[in-house]
């Protein structure tokens, strides 16, 4: 895995709508739902809105969670973590790869525009791709404005399509009330140990237990806002990661 970083400054010439983008020599053989996907070019774009006024201050959405290099089976599901430093609301959709021909959506690709959480159902094994589109909105006189456009492309690799698909092996977990005031139940759907924890949108952990079936947290001293749920199996693999709000 090589990771590249970029870091300048730039000063617009005015207010307006730009593009920032970057393109590199090649994309990845053999992907399963880009045709050729070893002669084509990879590219990856952002689209930002630049105001006048300092009350404007804007900051693009981050990402908590990292990108596992594969999905194991048969929990095909992946949340980014995406939060807004500004507090801005956000949407996703699918999105194509940029810059190449020959894209379909992963089998059965679907993500909830509210929360981020993708999931897929593989039908090979093999490397897919998935383009994710996150919008940031900020209300202005009750009214919601697009300022952002991120485009994030991954690459899952899809190593099993059997082995652990048993109904004891499907993880779901519960989260209610969310939103929460007082108390805070997570309920799990079998009977496996897991691991998890609790962190704000800056990543700062603010609870990590075990958990077998269920488990109730007092959240009353909390700072109300948006955290995430990590849970992580005994092996030490994220399963899911979730959001949840505390008024």
């Amino acid at each position: 895995i090589a990771e590249s970083i970029y870091i300048g400054m730039h000063t617009y010439p005015g207010t307006g709508v730009f593009i920032i983008s970057y393109q590199d020599r090649f994309l990845l053989a053999s992907i399963t739902n880009i045709a050729n996907s070893g002669n084509q070019k990879f590219c990856i774009q952002d689209t930002i809105s630049v105001m006048s006024s300092p009350i404007f201050f804007n900051s693009t959405p981050a990402y908590i969670n990292s990108q596992p290099p594969a999905l194991n089976c048969c929990n095909w599901v992946y949340n980014s973590g995406a939060v807004d430093p500004d507090g801005d609301s956000l949407s996703y959709s699918l999105s194509p790869f940029q810059c190449v021909s020959g894209y379909t959506n992963p089998p059965g690709a679907f993500i909830d525009p509210l929360t981020g959480i993708f999931s897929m159902t593989p039908t090979t094994t093999g490397k897919y791709a998935l383009g994710v589109k996150i919008e940031e909105w900020r209300k202005f006189s009750n009214r919601y404005a697009l300022l952002n456009t991120m485009l994030r492309q991954m690459i899952f690799d899809i190593n099993s399509l059997s082995g652990i698909s048993d109904s004891n092996n499907f993880v779901q977990f519960m989260i209610y009330p969310n939103p929460a005031h007082s108390e805070l139940t997570i309920l799990i759907n079998n009977n496996k140990k897991y691991t998890f924890s609790i962190k704000n949108i800056l990543g700062k952990s603010h609870i990590e237990k075990t958990l077998i079936n269920n488990i109730k947290i007092d959240v009353t001293p909390w700072e109300m806002g948006m955290y995430f749920i990590e849970l992580i199996d005994e092996k030490g693999i994220r399963v899911l990661t979730e959001k949840m709000i505390i008024q």
